[in-house]
């Protein structure tokens, strides 16, 4: 049986169309009870949401500051994130690095998109994303590298989710139940795998 796949369109706050009941309700709008299916009026991006949120850290074969400019090349995001599916840069920085990018991700039999803003700290090797503010799909998060010798590093993540709970799963089983470990699992891979493409490089 074949299974066509759903593009969902989120939308920020500004965007939404006209609703059934009033934005300045005398009373909060009633949740949809997703077991039972009652309640006549329809569920909105503002009725349900699953927030998610974790920290984790994890050592890395390669210095912190090339650790830092791999995690920054935003554009390459889909060789590695198992949930990625496509990255676009909307507007670049003066020095050419990404500022506004949009993503495309892969939930269960569908798919989702949505624009993060991105800040670099050179200094002290930090990398930090979100969306934008007040939008219904919350992404946001931060890579810092700490140096642990010319060879090797710590990269300390952190990501919150907040997602629609009516939309489908995320498409990968250990992103759904842990986001960090998947995303550090999915990043020492590819540092990994860029280190040794550059060791056979070469001669």
């Amino acid at each position: 049986m074949n299974v066509a796949l759903v593009t969902i369109t989120m939308y920020d706050s500004d965007d939404l169309p006209t609703r059934r009941y009033p934005a300045l309700a005398a009373e909060p709008p009633r949740s949809l009870d997703l077991l039972t299916g009652t309640d006549s009026r329809a569920i909105t991006l503002q009725d349900e949401s699953r927030k998610l949120a974790s920290t984790l850290s994890t050592s890395l074969p390669v210095s912190a500051t090339e650790a830092y400019a791999l995690m920054s090349q935003s554009e390459r995001t889909p060789e590695w994130m198992s949930v990625v599916r496509s990255a676009r840069t909307l507007t670049r920085y003066l020095d050419g690095r990404p500022e506004k990018v949009a993503f495309m991700v892969n939930l269960t039999r569908a798919s989702m998109g949505y624009t993060l803003r991105y800040t670099y700290n050179d200094k002290e090797l930090i990398l930090a994303w979100s969306t934008a503010e007040g939008a219904k799909t919350v992404v946001a998060g931060s890579a810092r590298f700490q140096p642990l010798g010319p060879r090797a590093c710590l990269m300390h993540y952190e990501i919150e989710l907040d997602k629609h709970v009516s939309l489908p799963a995320w498409g990968d089983d250990m992103y759904n139940g842990h986001p960090a470990s998947s995303v550090i699992s999915d990043f020492r891979d590819f540092v990994q795998r860029t280190k040794d493409s550059l060791y056979c490089a070469i001669p």
